[in-house]
């Protein structure tokens, strides 16, 4: 008899311990939360954003934990199909998220389980900004830009004066290869414009930026720079036989830039 008791207690025992687990996933139509194709978690800005399917029009609510359940948010649930929500704030890590369905009798699903990332600023340290190429100042008074390659870039955010005082912002795409800022305010020698990159990681809900940088744009005249710089062009930069000949030899530069800029302010290369 004290046998009998005793396995019967086990059993009573193990039962209650199943609960929401066990005993549900022997019952098909507890499943209230489906897995699908459109079922994940996107990584956001210190926070993430779950995707869900509720097939299962008895579910009346879903409570989504996560930190071993120490944490939960409870999303109330009308009619079925695809449902999302925000978990925020989150620490930049990684998580494990448990999905659990309720019918209005509180009686609860098989968890459904995803895991997914927050990002935040040690991600966005590791962020480099779009490498300049080349930079022209025309006579027009435009900087033209030209661009390295955008690898996974989104798009370049410029800052600069113009010729009014107005402070200007400049957004281009990372197709573009290069980036005019008209009326650019000069300086007596240079002047500086700020830009940095913005990034939309992959799965991801938010924009993620490079630090700014300032970029110095040469304004004044080559003449005038060599001069401030105590730079004599004219007996560095030669070509030809025995050096007869001044100019530049090699203009690896967009449009031959520094071969025009040589020939109208030191007749080189003629």
């Amino acid at each position: 008899l004290t046998q009998i008791s005793c396995a019967l207690l086990l059993v009573m025992t193990l039962l209650s311990s199943c609960k929401e687990h066990d005993l549900f996933e022997l019952d098909g139509k507890r499943e209230y939360i489906q897995g699908s194709a459109s079922s994940s978690v996107l990584s956001g800005r210190n926070r993430v954003k779950i995707n869900f399917a509720v097939p299962n029009a008895s579910v009346k609510m879903v409570k989504i934990y996560w930190n071993n359940r120490q944490n939960v948010k409870e999303v109330q649930v009308t009619g079925t199909g695809s449902l999302s929500t925000i978990i925020s704030p989150l620490a930049e890590g990684s998580y494990n998220f448990e999905l659990i369905g309720y019918d209005a009798a509180g009686n609860a699903s098989v968890p459904y389980k995803l895991s997914g990332t927050a990002l935040g600023a040690s991600f966005e340290a590791t962020l480099a900004n779009r490498g300049i190429k080349d930079l022209y100042y025309d006579e027009n008074g435009t900087a033209i830009i030209s661009w390295d390659a955008a690898g996974q870039a989104l798009e370049m955010q410029l800052n600069y004066t113009d010729q009014s005082d107005v402070l200007r912002k400049v957004v281009r795409p990372s197709t573009a290869d290069t980036t005019q800022l008209v009326k650019l305010k000069p300086g007596e020698l240079s002047v500086n414009i700020s830009y940095k990159t913005a990034y939309l990681p992959p799965n991801c809900i938010d924009t993620f930026y490079a630090a700014p940088k300032e970029q110095a744009v040469i304004t004044g005249s080559l003449k005038a720079l060599a001069a401030a710089k105590g730079i004599d062009l004219g007996n560095r930069i030669f070509y030809g036989y025995g050096g007869t000949n001044y100019g530049i030899a090699v203009d690896g530069s967009p449009n031959g830039i520094y071969t025009a800029l040589s020939k109208k302010e030191y007749n080189m290369g003629q």
